[in-house]
């Protein structure tokens, strides 16, 4: 594909626009395109690109009384503004934001330029959609700007008007891997505390679409120019904190070093963590790798606060623990759900258990079944954490690097053998018919001991349980 020049373009494309649209929107674009409808922003520089899409925006001349009809039955919508100048549909996980404009090429163009950055600000026709030759709208070189995987801002007063964009323009660099271009990056420099001025929900939200793609750099890149600061300002009490000798690195080059190399393990398929999707999503749409991402940068907040230096040692003594207590205020700051929040704790208030697991030279089952009982759903991305912390602690430690995996996948092939005898051989009326004794506390302690015995794989049969528990309970060496 070709610019030549800005304003309306005839381009070929190698595939349609439609063969990137999910089949659930076409029903609702092919009517759409009787209202001389366009496909804008986001959506046109993907299918530009080659990615498929499912957040579409679309341009509609005229008002919201167009929407009536069949083809937006079964989708939920939304009004944002008591004209309705602005609605969103929704169906499954796509998503369509219809806006509407004054009936001329020129409120077209105007439209447009109201956008964030150039590669946002394009536009195809609705007719187009199924062709491989269609016309592009292209008021301020966005095409050109695409084409050298750059993000141009539109103005700077579009920036000021919206200073969520700033943020947006590093998770585009992130999610396409293309270049902020210099006079942008300048702007967005003199406005980083503008930020504050944004809503935290949407912040959250675009941070953690960063969080989803490579960003590590990214993220150094904002604490760099100011705006992490401005959203986690717990992380500049971080820099300049010496550790002492037994670490490479300040706490805060620590925590991005953590980052780095969790973002490297998460490509490397390792053997512990095939069976497990870190991708999985919870109700409110944002990923569980991005979560464990958040923790790896929180993971060492609560240093600062607990440095003590003890003869010629420096001590953070209770680190985790102040750390889990902040990372809990973070976490309601930023309006994350309680599965989120509940996750991000445990995280944090357990990273250092797997690496005193790890030193010791006689790793008991009860050691193992305690930490796996204490991190439930998030054990394998505690695990994670660990691998990440310890990887970043100094450059040296990647000699160990494969100890680390095995240990890894000794703690997870010891969870499997937990979860495959998990099925009880006695249950609680069976105990007390037994032992003839009456419902309370002393059954579950009685369960928990024929579990603990058939987890270490001493009984396997309902005989050998009841032989073990006459024993137990009559020398009472449970109690």
């Amino acid at each position: 594909m070709e610019n030549t020049g800005s304003g309306i373009l005839k381009i070929f494309l190698t595939s349609p626009p439609l063969t990137f649209i999910p089949p659930l929107a076409l029903s609702v674009l092919e009517f759409l395109k009787e209202k001389d409808g366009f496909l804008v922003g986001g959506a046109v520089r993907d299918i530009l690109l080659s990615k498929i899409v499912k957040d579409l925006d679309i341009l509609i001349p005229g008002d919201h009384s167009v929407l009536s009809g069949e083809a937006f039955d079964n989708w939920s919508h939304v009004s944002f503004s008591k004209k309705g100048s602005l609605v969103r549909m929704i169906r499954k996980d796509i998503q369509i934001d219809i806006s509407f404009y004054p009936p001329s090429i020129d409120s077209l163009a105007k439209n447009l330029g109201k956008r964030d950055f150039t590669i946002n600000c394009l536009a195809i026709p609705l007719d187009d959609l199924s062709q491989k030759e269609i016309c592009l709208v292209d008021p301020l070189g966005g095409l050109e700007d695409l084409n050298s995987r750059l993000i141009r801002a539109t103005s700077e007063s579009n920036l000021k008007k919206d200073p969520l964009r700033l943020l947006r323009a590093y998770r585009l660099k992130s999610n396409l891997g293309f270049e902020i271009e210099k006079n942008t990056l300048k702007i967005i420099k003199s406005l980083t505390k503008d930020i504050k001025k944004v809503s935290i929900e949407r912040i959250r939200d675009e941070l953690f679409l960063i969080l989803d793609c490579d960003s590590y750099e990214v993220l150094r890149n904002l604490y760099e120019i100011g705006i992490i600061s401005n959203i986690l300002p717990e992380l500049a009490e971080e820099e300049g904190m010496d550790q002492g000798p037994y670490h490479d690195y300040d706490v805060l080059e620590h925590t991005f070093q953590t980052l780095k190399e969790l973002e490297s393990l998460l490509k490397e398929n390792l053997t512990p963590f095939k069976e497990y999707d870190l991708s999985n999503r919870n109700p409110s749409g944002r990923s569980y790798k991005a979560l464990l991402k958040l923790a790896a940068i929180l993971h060492d907040i609560g240093k600062p606060c607990c440095r003590v230096i003890e003869g010629e040692k420096i001590v953070f003594q209770g680190h985790e623990v102040k750390g889990m207590n902040m990372t809990s205020d973070i976490a309601l700051g930023l309006k994350l759900s309680k599965k989120e929040k509940d996750a991000l704790e445990k995280l944090i208030k357990n990273h250092l258990r797997a690496g005193y697991l790890f030193n010791q030279s006689n790793l008991t089952n009860k050691a193992m079944r305690s930490f796996i009982t204490a991190l439930g759903d998030d054990l394998y991305g505690a695990l994670f954490l660990f691998l990440a912390d310890a990887l970043a602690t100094r450059k040296e430690t990647i000699i160990y690097k494969e100890n680390y995996i095995d240990f890894c996948q000794k703690i997870v092939s010891f969870k499997h053998l937990i979860d495959k005898k998990s099925k009880p051989l006695l249950n609680g009326h069976e105990i007390m018919k037994l032992l003839s004794i009456s419902p309370g506390i002393e059954i579950g302690r009685l369960l928990n001991l024929i579990a603990r015995e058939q987890e270490d794989g001493k009984i396997t049969n309902k005989k050998q349980a009841r032989t073990y528990l006459k024993e137990v309970y009559f020398s009472r060496a449970f109690e």
